[in-house]
């Protein structure tokens, strides 16, 4: 893995440590006593997001071995469709392509990708409510 891929797939994590950082260096609690918590749990919301996506990095080099096995020899559009949704998996297929020497396909897996909606619509699951009333018994 090369240095310039390791810093695009952690290019999230490290603008979320970054601005984690900027939101402490203003002393806004000379203003107001308040807040300095709200930029503590500004911070800690941050940092705590960061060093999550941070842990996902062996995911992605698992993900771009996986995609390399399976587009070695023969591109494949339909095994990067999974990968398109979130904004780190694309940054994954991405560096895929760029090894594959394919940068100019990933345009054409774009129009693969489900629109917003729908991925929005999918992952919404519909709730049945239940109403019961409970009144007094007939034979008390």
């Amino acid at each position: 893995m090369k240095w310039y891929e390791v810093l695009y797939l952690n290019i999230y994590p490290i603008v979320l440590l970054v601005a984690a950082v900027v939101t402490v260096v203003f002393p806004l609690w000379s203003v107001c006593l308040w807040f300095l918590i709200v930029q503590a749990i500004v911070f800690l919301v941050l940092v705590r997001e960061s060093f999550r996506l941070f842990g996902t990095y062996p995911q992605k080099v698992r993900m771009i071995s996986l995609l390399l096995r399976r587009n070695r020899t023969v591109f494949h559009p339909a095994s990067f469709v999974p990968y398109l949704d979130a904004p780190c998996s694309r940054s994954v297929v991405r560096v895929v392509l760029q090894r594959l020497d394919l940068s100019w396909r990933y345009a054409d897996l774009l129009k693969l990708r489900k629109p917003f909606g729908d991925r929005i619509r999918e992952s919404c699951r519909t709730q049945e409510t239940k109403i019961t009333f409970y009144g007094e018994s007939e034979n008390a």
